[in-house]
């Protein structure tokens, strides 16, 4: 589940339900992407990858979704009374980058992924930032493009 998609306080109230329902000695595991994605090195800079992770930041603040939550889990799970709450968190690159044979293997994989859901984040730029479809898909057409580029260096936490 991607909570990400949630308010703030529905993905507490989330946490809440699942903490009332464990049994004693339970334990709940929560997986979510850190948003918005990073880059190794400067690669990333001007390109419309990088405008669309700024854009979908400010667009899901806008709509009271904030993309950006994944960071106070930890501490919202501790407050709701869970113990021995632990984080551990992964990197994925975008595409094939990575010299690393296991890492290019996720990369291509995540590639994918990414692609596969990125026309659903028109409806978050139209709705949340006012922007028209065609605005939108000239946007996508070049994340599509630097997503599949091993020259851009991004990766995303999960």
């Amino acid at each position: 589940m991607l909570f990400t998609c949630f308010t703030v306080e529905s993905a507490k109230a989330i946490f809440t339900s699942a903490f009332h329902a464990l049994k004693p000695g339970g334990y709940l595991e929560l997986q979510d992407c850190i948003f918005p994605q990073k880059c190794i090195d400067g690669s990333s800079l001007g390109t419309s990858l990088s405008l669309w992770n700024s854009l979908c930041m400010e667009a899901s603040v806008k709509m009271g979704r904030p993309w950006n939550t994944v960071q106070y889990w930890s501490a919202w799970l501790e407050d709701i009374g869970f113990e021995d709450v632990h984080e551990e968190v992964y990197m994925w690159p975008i595409n094939t980058w990575p010299r690393d044979r296991g890492l290019k293997e996720l990369g291509m994989w995540f590639q994918e992924d990414v692609l596969s859901v990125l026309p659903a984040t028109g409806r978050l730029l139209t709705k949340g930032l006012d922007w028209t479809t065609e605005e939108v898909e000239v946007l996508l057409a070049g994340v599509r493009e630097d997503i599949k580029n091993r020259k851009v260096h991004m990766f995303e936490e999960v």
